[in-house]
């Protein structure tokens, strides 16, 4: 709605609209081969994608990479990824109001 008053303009905003949170991403599983690192997890109901950041665990100096999924599982190919090495990994579901919180 608009008013005007003494030659200003006064846009009166809408009370805010609170929308319900993004659930976070559970069950999250790795395998690692081949040069290939597969992450899976249970799908949140309103997510449009996932953000999924992995890192070597003990690495000296941590850095996460980061990388956007349409869906469960997704594969991330030609990376550091080998058998027995361990890796820590976090998924976030997001849609258009923002994402949710990380994964355990």
């Amino acid at each position: 709605m608009l008013s005007a008053a003494a030659g200003c303009m006064y846009i009166k905003r809408p009370p805010d609209i609170e929308f319900p949170a993004l659930g976070r991403p559970t069950d999250v599983a790795v395998s690692a081969s081949n040069r290939r690192l597969t992450i899976a997890w249970r799908e949140i109901h309103d997510a449009t994608s996932y953000k999924i950041a992995v890192r070597p665990k003990n690495e000296l100096v941590p850095k996460w990479h980061e990388y956007t999924a349409p869906s469960s599982p997704y594969t991330i190919k030609n990376m550091w990824a080998m058998s027995g090495m361990e890796y820590e990994v976090r998924v976030a579901a997001v849609n258009a109001r923002g994402h949710s919180e990380w994964s355990a």
